[in-house]
This record gives C-alpha cells, sequence and structure tokens, in this order.
C-alpha cells in the first residue's frame, strides 16, 4: 500500500516538475527573442528643464513621452532637471518630441545639442582625449 502511494505521490511530484520546466523554458525563449530594433534607426536625445520640476510633473512628462509613437525608453533626472529619451528615427525626431513637451506644459526647456568640439571628439566613451589608453582600445574594436 505505501509503495503505490509513493509511486503516485512520485508520478505527480514529477509531472509538475516536468510543467514548471516547460513552463520557465518558453518563459526564457519570450523574453530573449524579441524582435530587435536595427541600432542605425535608434536616436538618443536630451532635453534640459530650466526650471525645477517636481516628481507629478517627471512622471506626467515620462508618461507623455512614452505614449509618442517610436519613443523606446525615457529617463528622467529630476535633481538636474534632464529628460533623456530613445526614438526611432523613421517613426519620430526630436524637434517634434520638444514641440510637443512645450506644448503640454510650457516649460522653460531647451534641447541639448551637442557642440562642434564634442562632435569632432567622435564617441564619448572616448573620454575626450585621442591618445588615452580607452580610445586607443576602442578604435582596435572598431
Amino acid at each position: 500500500m505505501n509503495y503505490k502511494l509513493f509511486k503516485k505521490i512520485a508520478a505527480g511530484a514529477l509531472g509538475l516538475l516536468s510543467i514548471l520546466l516547460i513552463a520557465l523554458c518558453v518563459h526564457i525563449y519570450m523574453a530573449t527573442h524579441k524582435p530587435k530594433t536595427p541600432f542605425e534607426l535608434t536616436q538618443l536625445s536630451r532635453i534640459d528643464f530650466k526650471q525645477k520640476i517636481d516628481s507629478v510633473e517627471a512622471i506626467k512628462i515620462r508618461k507623455f513621452i512614452g505614449l509618442q509613437d517610436g519613443v523606446t525608453s525615457s529617463y528622467f533626472n529630476m535633481k538636474d532637471g534632464i529628460l533623456v529619451y530613445t526614438y526611432l528615427t523613421n517613426k519620430q525626431n526630436s524637434k517634434t518630441i520638444f514641440n510637443k513637451i512645450m506644448n503640454l506644459g510650457h516649460y522653460k526647456a531647451e534641447p541639448y545639442i551637442v557642440s562642434k568640439t564634442d562632435l569632432s571628439n567622435g564617441c564619448p566613451a572616448g573620454f575626450g582625449s585621442q591618445n588615452s589608453f580607452s580610445t586607443y582600445i576602442l578604435s582596435y574594436l572598431k
């Protein structure tokens, strides 16, 4: 009698473990096989707010940005008053998004525009110096 009960419990536990393992495998597959956005279509932009933005306004702005077609992510640094967001260049552009934000609340803000000297330095991961070790490594990896 105990042997039959043990077999039923073992079969049930093995069945449950199999179902959980299959669910885990399906979850991992679905989480890792999302369609990828090509990097050449992704752009990073920044808006500097010249006025103090409280947490309620920051959440409102982030939600508004997130609802825009083509915007993939956003981050609001309340301490420095900086909004950073990424968008797909084939669906959106930074001027349109900036104008929509300005119409949302008439904020005192301006889009961040990279200076010509920063553009000439190339990738910001090179830390600005053309003779640095990190710039050497980055140029080797390209």
